[in-house]
């Protein structure tokens, strides 16, 4: 084994060591919120099948040990609980490995714009900051409903339901 092998294995086992703790805590409050939606994020999917695939690559020419191979797979499959957003009437889990991983619905907006490759965007907004797109499963009754009942329960008028 290499020293550059020996590099890899030990900064993918960190990698590993930090995702097992981030997914635990992601599953815990995913089985503690009793009413959710779960979406998908394409980018994150897309990104974890593009890295399965450029290891395989490298290691199908012999330029990555087994050992490095296989725990950068297995990083692979730790990413998957990060890849989706979870909508409760409480807030949005997400993943984080110090704090909470429920952040607070009142903390959130939301809108959906047309797009030309992809007709509908969700867009949530965390603080007014840069959103959060999601395109699959966003006309889900679920998730209207419970979008719009947290701006009711907040007190806010919902800019869905607003007449111009």
């Amino acid at each position: 084994m290499t020293d550059l092998d020996i590099v890899m294995l030990v900064c993918l086992a960190i990698v590993a060591a930090a995702l097992i703790v981030t997914d635990i805590r992601v599953i815990k409050a995913w089985k503690a919120a009793k009413d959710k939606v779960t979406l998908t994020e394409i980018g994150d999917i897309l990104c974890m099948i593009l890295f399965a695939a450029g290891v395989t690559c490298c290691y199908s020419v012999d330029n990555m040990s087994l050992p490095v191979y296989v725990l950068s797979l297995i990083v692979t499959l730790l990413f998957l609980p990060c890849a989706f957003t979870i909508i409760t009437p409480e807030g949005i889990i997400v993943p984080e490995i110090k704090k909470d991983c429920l952040r607070p619905a009142e903390k959130y907006s939301y809108d959906y714009t047309q797009g030309k490759v992809i007709k509908e965007t969700l867009n949530i907004y965390y603080n007014n900051g840069r959103p959060l797109k999601l395109y699959l499963g966003i006309k889900s009754t679920k998730l209207l409903t419970m979008l719009n009942n947290n701006y009711e329960k907040h007190g806010y008028e919902n800019p869905m339901l607003r007449s111009e």
